[in-house]
């Protein structure tokens, strides 16, 4: 688990503030563009809340207007089968580091889901780990492209320099790079 400190919130607080306050300080550790991360609420029957969903948004270059299609689904959060203790969720993702919280179960796609308390620290723990998964794994929307502009930059810097990173991945000549090759 990564040692980086983070403000506090308070612990009355419910699980998705908490993880919202800490997500302006986890967008600037993951080098993602500011308002990247949000919790969003999925409804169901009579517009009640049935899950959640924490999400990136992966901005365009040229005009970055808050788009939902635009977003991808890093970790989903859905109330517990058990009725009688409301308090207990299931997180599914597809990272098997979940393990390191308590039981995982995995499903046919390779998701893992695992059962907790959702107004724990372990629970908040759990959902930034899930969020680094993603993005470490993240594949972009952005259709791939040979190189921007930055490349000699990068080839002296020999890594990617771009700032968003999550629009970084669809280069090629980063992962060029990534392998030792430098071409510039």
């Amino acid at each position: 688990m990564n040692e980086n400190k983070f403000v506090e919130a308070d612990a009355a607080e419910g699980w998705s503030e908490r993880l919202t306050a800490i997500f302006p300080a986890l967008e600037q550790e993951l080098h993602l563009t500011e308002h990247s991360l949000s919790v969003m609420e999925n409804p169901g029957k009579d517009n009640r809340i049935s899950s959640y969903a924490v999400c990136v948004y992966e901005p365009d270059l040229v005009e970055d207007k808050r788009n939902g299609s635009r977003n991808t689904v890093l970790v989903r959060i859905r109330d517990g089968i058990l009725k009688s203790n409301l308090d207990m969720v299931a997180v599914d993702s597809r990272n098997p580091g979940l393990k390191e919280f308590g039981e995982a179960v995995e499903d046919l796609n390779g998701r893992f889901s695992i059962r907790m308390d959702k107004n724990s620290e372990k629970f908040v723990e759990c959902l930034l780990n899930c969020i680094r998964y993603g993005i470490e794994n993240y594949v972009p929307k952005a259709a791939a492209f040979a190189c921007c502009a930055r490349y000699r930059k990068c080839s002296e810097e020999k890594h990617c320099i771009h700032p968003n990173m999550l629009y970084a991945k669809a280069c090629e000549y980063r992962k060029n790079l990534e392998s030792g090759r430098v071409f510039y």
